[in-house]
């Protein structure tokens, strides 16, 4: 998850979209300093007829857009905010149990 994580920042937290008209699918970045019409993924050739496009698994242009770098950098703040909660009450917890066992002595 280090590695997604990484990834995500490194594209400073960039959202993007699928473009198709005119028949041809490109992954555009909706922000930052290139926006340019397929500038997060363009197309290639199909061998049988030279039509561009940008070849995919059903289901996998709907995840890729859906995993946007915003997206992913977004999930792993509430991950960080999470795990600091739970920090938080651990020592909670543990200063409890530490002042009861005193107690009990």
């Amino acid at each position: 998850m280090a590695d997604l994580q990484q990834l995500a920042f490194d594209l400073s937290e960039r959202d993007w979209t699928w473009w198709d008209s005119c028949s041809f699918r490109r992954l555009t970045f909706d922000d930052g300093p290139d926006t340019a019409d397929g500038s997060a993924l363009y197309g290639t050739v199909h061998s049988s007829d030279g039509h561009p496009d940008v070849q995919m698994a059903p289901g996998v242009r709907e995840f890729i857009e859906a995993a946007s770098p915003k997206n992913v950098a977004h999930i792993f703040r509430e991950l960080e905010a999470e795990k600091r909660k739970v920090a938080v009450l651990r020592h909670a917890i543990l200063k409890h149990l530490n002042d009861t066992d005193k107690k009990e002595k």
